[in-house]
């Protein structure tokens, strides 16, 4: 998949330095492996979210399969909306103008609406290994603050 991107080969912005949390999430999904209900696309923006504000990872459904995960949203009326209600727990608040370390739900061709983060102009979203870089325009965005 052309999209996919280690740490290594990311094309880093200028004025990033090695302790910028976007940069470090980076590097995280590079070395762990995507897996439903551990290291998805919603739970891994949650847990960046919860790392950079120094706030609690909050409750979360036990699933195992993109199946369970698409179940859990469907009782929460989608992932929009259950990403909402998160994020907003956490002091994130919408903005039409995500800025770099901001997080937002993206459509990917072929693969749907996807939590992201947003490194400027583009956006990152959880893969195999590594991220998807994608030059997208959000569905929703939410400022953490940073």
């Amino acid at each position: 998949m052309a999209g996919l991107l280690g740490a290594a080969s990311l094309p880093i912005q200028s004025g990033l330095v090695a302790s910028d949390a976007v940069a470090a999430e980076l590097r995280l999904w590079a070395q762990t492996r995507f897996a439903w209900g551990t290291s998805d696309c919603l739970i891994s923006i949650v847990r960046y979210v919860c790392r950079v504000l120094d706030k609690p990872m909050p409750e979360w459904p036990r699933y195992s399969t993109g199946a369970g995960a698409l179940r859990i949203l469907e009782r929460h009326g989608g992932l929009e909306r259950y990403a909402a209600g998160v994020l907003g727990a956490l002091d994130c608040t919408v903005t039409r103008w995500p800025m770099r370390g901001d997080v937002g739900l993206i459509d990917i061709p072929g693969t749907g609406p996807t939590m992201s983060l947003c490194l400027g102009e583009k956006w990152a979203a959880r893969a195999q290994h590594g991220a998807m870089i994608m030059a997208l325009q959000p569905e929703m965005a939410w400022a953490v603050g940073l």
